[in-house]
C-alpha cells in the first residue's frame, strides 16, 4: 500500500524496518530551536532520520526580503534527502510532535519536490508513545539515496499572484 497524506501507528509499525521506507523526525519548538534535536537523539521512532527546521528545512533569512522560514534550495536539501537513503521507490514517513505543523512542511517539500510517496503520522510522536510503540536512542547512519527531484513550481504562489487572487473573487 502507498501513503501519499495521513498513515496510523499501527501502519507505521507494521512496516518498520522495510528497506523501502525512511522515516523523519521533525520535531521543533519555536521557543526552543534547539529542542527538537535533543529529544530525537534521546528517543525516537526505530530507524528515523532527523530534520531540523533552520537547518534543514528553510533556507537562510535575507532581512526585509523572506520571511522566517523561507524554503530551502532546492539542491541543498535534495542532497539531505539523499543521505535520509531516499530513491523513487522510498515511502517516506514524516512526524513531529503531534501537531504536525513541522512534519507537513516537510511533506509539502518532499510534494514539491516531485515525490508522492510521503505520509504525516496521524498525530506524531505523541501518538506513537501513548500507543506503546518501539522506540530507540539509536541514530542510523547515512545512507546515500539516488533521490531525483522533479520539481512541482507549480505548487508555490508569489505574493502578486496571491494578490490577483484576492481581487478576483
Amino acid at each position: 500500500m502507498v501513503y501519499e497524506t495521513i498513515i496510523g501507528v499501527q501502519d507505521l509499525k507494521s512496516n518498520l524496518g522495510h528497506t523501502d521506507w525512511v522515516i523523519i523526525d521533525c520535531r521543533f519548538s519555536l521557543a526552543e530551536p534547539a529542542s527538537g534535536e535533543i529529544e530525537y537523539r534521546q528517543s525516537h521512532i526505530p530507524g528515523s532520520y532527523y530534520a531540523h527546521l533552520d537547518h534543514d528545512l528553510s533556507s537562510p533569512i535575507i532581512p526585509r526580503v523572506t520571511g522566517r522560514h523561507p524554503l530551502p534550495d532546492p539542491e541543498s536539501i535534495v542532497s539531505k534527502i539523499r543521505t535520509w537513503g531516499c530513491n523513487h521507490r522510498s515511502q517516506v514517513v514524516v512526524y513531529d510532535h503531534s501537531i504536525g505543523g513541522i512534519a507537513s512542511r516537510l511533506w509539502w517539500i518532499f510534494r514539491w519536490l516531485g515525490h508522492e510517496k510521503v505520509a504525516v503520522l496521524d498525530g506524531g510522536w505523541n501518538a506513537w508513545v501513548n500507543a506503546g510503540m518501539p522506540v530507540s536512542s539509536n541514530i542510523p547512519l547515512a545512507k546515500q539515496g539516488n533521490f531525483q527531484m522533479h520539481r512541482r513550481d507549480d505548487l508555490i504562489l508569489n505574493w502578486q499572484e496571491i494578490n490577483q487572487i484576492r481581487n478576483d473573487p
